[in-house]
């Protein structure tokens, strides 16, 4: 950074000692990127295109299909530059993330058929299909505690708790009537060894006692 300042520096100083031999300007006159120096030529923008790019630049686009949430703005409302006032829900963008217990992981893999049930459709499931696992979850025990020293929680002997790894499950198809909304509870079931194969059965919810 320092080498580039200096460049910059030097090259600024040459370009004012030539515009000073050629009497041309004074060296007390010109400035960074002056438009005479360069060969450039300033045009003031016409008053009318002027307007109509400041009209433009009071409307903002979504730059994809989606839903407008969390929109807290009222008339006489000011809208101020890099501040969020709404939020967008891509409409084409969504997941389910199912947390699966290690013990149940072993079987599962990319491709196995699932079916998803929505706690607010309890009637109407959806199919899917297992996009990835997670590689890994964040621990606990041996983070940096206040003296630098790693923290590590108290375990009972007795009991064992499995911990959960994120199962992420690609929407096929979604049934009509059901709107999606992000956040919610859904319950998954994954059936696997259907990798690879295709089955015309129907999707069929969850037993409510699992829902």
């Amino acid at each position: 950074m320092l080498k580039f300042i200096w460049v910059s520096k030097r090259s600024n100083h040459e370009r004012k000692t030539e515009i000073s031999a050629n009497r041309h300007y004074r060296p007390d006159r010109c400035h960074r990127g002056c438009p005479k120096v360069l060969g450039l030529h300033y045009q003031p923008l016409d008053p009318g295109r002027s307007a109509e790019l400041n009209l433009e630049f009071t409307q903002v686009k979504a730059p994809v299909d989606a839903y407008v949430t969390n929109l807290n703005l009222r008339l006489g409302s000011q809208a101020v530059e890099n501040q969020a006032s709404l939020a967008l829900v891509d409409v084409n963008s969504y997941w389910v993330v199912g947390f699966f217990r290690e013990n149940y992981i072993e079987g599962i893999r990319k491709g196995d058929r699932a079916t998803l049930t929505l706690m607010s459709y309890r009637d109407k499931p959806i199919e899917g299909s297992v996009d990835s696992l997670g590689w890994g979850i964040a621990q606990d025990d041996g983070s940096t505690g206040f003296d630098l020293l790693p923290t590590i929680s108290a375990t009972f002997e007795w009991i064992r708790l499995a911990q959960r790894v994120p199962v992420r499950i690609h929407l096929a198809k979604i049934p009509e009537g059901v709107q999606l909304r992000v956040g919610t509870t859904v319950s998954v079931l994954v059936m696997t060894g259907t990798s690879g194969s295709e089955s015309k059965m129907a999707a069929v919810a969850a037993p409510r006692a699992l829902q």
